[in-house]
């Protein structure tokens, strides 16, 4: 998937909270036929799905369920990365920080469209998030793969915004982290551009 085409979803969903306008809720129902039948494959084949695939499809989706489908696919879309997170690939011991890059934003981006109401999926996301967080520490951001570092540090930016790990403890090496990849220029534009929304621009 194009990033534009990531946004545009985004865009959507905002603008249809918006305005009520019908015309952007069937584009997102367009949008959620294709990430239905992409998971449908995943139910199919598990792990078909790359990590990357899994962020460009699962916060919207989540977005979607909040939003419009009343919540009912929570259970499914928490499980599905419960699943993802038991892979080899995603542990901290893995020499693949962009997979654990993309899963660790899939995680932090799907919680803040979660509705808190619904504790107990909230709960398992929220203690997925901090595990791998805590468990790795600073060395969340050592690997020579810097995009990969750069994904890190904005999923434990965002993570301490929301208050489910110490500001304290992990903000500063995950500020140091971004400023290094930024004065290199690799880090990734969609994520500074996050990074920015959230009132971090001051601080880079």
């Amino acid at each position: 998937m194009s990033r534009r085409k990531f946004w545009d979803r985004h865009s959507w969903m905002y603008l249809y909270e918006l305005t009520g306008d019908s015309r952007y809720l069937d584009q997102i129902e367009a949008e959620m036929e294709v990430i239905r039948h992409s998971l449908a494959k995943e139910e199919a084949s598990p792990h078909s799905l790359t990590t990357e695939e899994l962020y460009w499809t699962i916060p919207f989706y989540m977005a979607y369920e909040t939003k419009i489908g009343k919540k009912e696919n929570y259970h499914k879309l928490v499980q599905l990365l419960k699943q993802y997170g038991k892979d080899p690939k995603l542990s901290m011991q893995s020499d693949t920080p962009m997979e654990r890059g993309w899963y660790l934003m899939t995680l932090v981006d799907t919680l803040d469209e979660m509705s808190e109401t619904v504790y107990e999926h909230y709960r398992i996301l929220q203690d997925l998030i901090r595990q791998i967080i805590r468990i790795s520490g600073s060395t969340l951001y050592d690997s020579a793969d810097l995009q990969g570092n750069v994904m890190a540090a904005y999923a434990t930016m965002k993570a301490c915004s929301k208050t489910l790990i110490s500001k304290e403890k992990y903000e500063d090496p995950a500020m140091q982290c971004l400023r290094e990849s930024d004065s290199v220029g690799l880090a990734d534009g969609d994520l500074i551009r996050q990074i920015m929304a959230m009132g971090w621009e001051q601080r880079l």
